[in-house]
């Protein structure tokens, strides 16, 4: 299967999990702690799947691993947040006000390091990317500390005197307005500079790839504001955070299939038809990657000291690795020759 296949049967597997989600809680379960808005439970697992899933697929450690990371720790906190501010904390009104402050926590992290991430694709960690990366951050954390003071000043969210019926009579006001617009521009500018960085890349000739995950983010933002979502039972089938999750790990799917952000794929196969007889195993000796050209090893072999013979003019190495072992078999027919 060639790559824009393969990225696009991904993109449509983060689809399908969504859909099945919004309709598991829709069709089966009841709208009560831990299930909030589309089977959160649901949701949490798949944010915790995509956590181990970069962690895993994500070639090296740096800034940009470190960034997916925590855009999937903030995807988990964004779903138990949410899952638990209306119903976990019922009838204790500064508690669950405050569990509704710290949804925009995640709100507002995930779009900050997602822009970070497009300014270090196909870059590099320069003194002007630290600059605007820390100019971000502290934007984005400003931002933070109003929200969550907001019963102290009331600048984001504008309640009734005493907080009376605090949950449906409330006014948005310059402080959400600026929440907003600064969210809102990071995707924005996320978009245009993975977009611009795609055109003048080794992946030119796919760029296309990473307009579908934005394209379809915006659409499904814009029938939400515009309550045009379809709806089941009263309930949107696509919430909000959904539709947040599907973008970014659409966008991160994309960059990781066209080779901007690296990964551990393909290496199995360049050890297959690498020349050398060599080959790596784990802890237990099984075998992880193996040449075409290497032996099969007996376990005693595997276990055998380094310097082994192994044949009449074979000799095996072995070495320790991360996580298991490395094993390459020398060919010494021309230093025997020299020794009879």
């Amino acid at each position: 299967m060639n790559e824009p296949a393969r990225i696009l049967r991904r993109l449509l597997v983060y689809l399908l999990i969504l859909l099945v989600a919004g309709n598991l809680y829709i069709t089966t379960f009841s709208n009560t702690f831990p299930i909030r808005s589309n089977s959160t439970t649901f949701l949490v697992a798949c944010s915790f799947c995509l956590l181990l899933y970069y962690n895993r697929r994500v070639a090296t450690e740096g800034r940009i691993k470190r960034l997916m990371l925590g855009i999937a720790c903030q995807s988990i906190s964004l779903m138990v947040v949410r899952g638990i501010k209306y119903t976990l904390l019922n009838g204790l009104d500064v508690l669950t006000r405050h569990a509704w402050y710290l949804y925009y926590v995640p709100i507002l992290l995930i779009p900050a390091f997602l822009f970070c991430i497009a300014l270090l694709v196909n870059g590099a960690e320069t003194p002007l990317f630290r600059r605007r990366q820390r100019l971000v951050i502290a934007i984005t954390l400003m931002l933070i500390l109003l929200i969550v003071t907001n019963d102290w000043h009331q600048q984001v969210f504008r309640f009734q005197p005493g907080f009376m019926n605090w949950d449906d009579d409330y006014d948005y006001v310059w402080g959400y307005v600026l929440l907003t617009a600064w969210e809102y521009g990071l995707y924005l500018a996320s978009a245009i500079v993975l977009i611009k960085k795609c055109r003048v890349a080794r992946a030119k000739r796919h760029s296309w790839l990473i307009v579908l995950p934005f394209a379809l983010g915006i659409t499904l933002l814009l029938m939400q504001a515009t309550d045009t979502m379809p709806r089941i039972n009263g309930y949107e089938l696509i919430g909000f955070p959904e539709t947040v999750m599907l973008m970014v790990s659409g966008a991160m799917e994309v960059l990781m299939g066209l080779g901007l952000i690296p990964t551990n794929e393909g290496y199995g196969k360049l050890f297959r038809l690498s020349g050398l007889a060599a080959q790596i195993t784990d802890r237990s000796g099984r075998v992880v990657y193996k040449s075409d050209a290497a032996s099969e090893l007996t376990p005693d072999q595997l276990a055998a000291p380094d310097g082994t013979r192994i044949g009449e003019h074979t000799i095996l190495r072995r070495m320790a690795l991360p996580g298991g072992f490395g094993y390459w078999q020398a060919d010494v027919s021309a230093l025997d020759r020299l020794n009879e």
